[in-house]
This record gives C-alpha cells, sequence and structure tokens, in this order.
C-alpha cells in the first residue's frame, strides 16, 4: 500500500513540473511527465533484485494510477531498457525542467526554496518505500538506488546556480535597532568585550 502523504507529493510534484514545462516552454503534461519518470526509478529499483513481485508491481499502479502486474512491468522495463548502466545515466525531463526554473528564480532574485531538492526528496521516500514492499533490502538494490539518487544530486549540484554560488542566503545584516525588535535577553555569564 502506497502512503498517502507520498501519493499526494507525487501529484503536487505533478503539478510544479506542468508549471515548470509551460515556463520553459514545453507543451506537454508535467503531471503524466513526472508520474511516468517516478514509475520508471520505481520499475528500475524493482528489478534491482532479478524479481518483481506483486507488491512491487501494485506500489507503482498506485503512483500511476492504472493496474499494472508484474508481467506489465517486466515488459515494460525490457522495451524501454530501464534496467541498463543507459537509464542510470538518463537526466529526468522532471529535473532538467525543475533545475532550469530554480535557475530563472535565481537570476530574478526570487529564490527561496530548491525545488530540484524537493523532488529528490520524494525519488528518495518512494524509492525507500519501494525496496522496503518485499520485506528485503539486498545489497543490489541499495546499490542500484544509491547509483541512481546520486546521479540526481550530481546533476542537481552541477546545474544549480544556487548550489554552484555556494549561497544560502547574503544580504543580511545585523539589526542596529530602531526597527521596533527588541534584542533577546540573555541569562548567564557576560562574554568577553572586543578590545
Amino acid at each position: 500500500m502506497v502512503n498517502q502523504q507520498l501519493k499526494v507529493a507525487v501529484n503536487e510534484m505533478g503539478h510544479l513540473v506542468d508549471i515548470a514545462l509551460k515556463q520553459v516552454g514545453v507543451e506537454a503534461d508535467g503531471m503524466q511527465v513526472a508520474k511516468v519518470e517516478l514509475a520508471e526509478f520505481l520499475m528500475y529499483l524493482s528489478a534491482s533484485d532479478g524479481k518483481i513481485e506483486w507488491n512491487e508491481a501494485n506500489n507503482i499502479a498506485e503512483y500511476l494510477e492504472m493496474p499494472a502486474t508484474p508481467e506489465v512491468v517486466n515488459g515494460v522495463i525490457r522495451e524501454q531498457n530501464i534496467y541498463s548502466t543507459e537509464f542510470e545515466k538518463k537526466i529526468p525531463l522532471t529535473f532538467q525542467v525543475v533545475v532550469k526554473c530554480d535557475n530563472l528564480l535565481w537570476d530574478n532574485g526570487k529564490r527561496s526554496e530548491c525545488s530540484a531538492d524537493l523532488a529528490l526528496k520524494l525519488y528518495k521516500a518512494a524509492g525507500e518505500e519501494l525496496l522496503a514492499t518485499d520485506g528485503n533490502v539486498d545489497a543490489n538494490e541499495r546499490q542500484d538506488f544509491n547509483i541512481y539518487i546520486n546521479m540526481l544530486e550530481n546533476y542537481i549540484n552541477q546545474n544549480d546556480k544556487f548550489k554552484q554560488n555556494g549561497a544560502i542566503y547574503t544580504g543580511l545584516t545585523k539589526n542596529q535597532g530602531g526597527l521596533g525588535v527588541d534584542a533577546p535577553i540573555k541569562s548567564g555569564v557576560p562574554a568577553p568585550r572586543k578590545r
């Protein structure tokens, strides 16, 4: 059974990708793109232990909101070459557009939170959930999870202007008073003064 909060997050990511696609001039159904790419990642993980279980197929089907069997998942994996080193290097369109939109926000000085990091957290959570569905996470499953997640993290770190500039937040200055904000009351031993 899919975590309902995670399913809501998948739908929210779909809406975000839909908006991001339109911002960068791509006419596509962002919800469908986000769900299919997440499902491909989950299919990749489901093949990691050499077998596709019913509960893994059901997990994937719930995210796609359509029925799927192990046979269907296996067929898609083979047709789309999902369980491959080639797939491990393919950056999902979802991540490409959210990084591009994050960079547009950075360029306009309106960046506050990284959408790509939120998408990455979602992939991690959905992947962890899928790995746990059969009750046994083997070394190969963990290795494949790490390979794919590391590829996404590297893409974000290499292409996100916010991360490249090493800035968290800049332009902060010490409050000089007079703005109606009192300094917090401190208790304890006084600190030494500057000389």
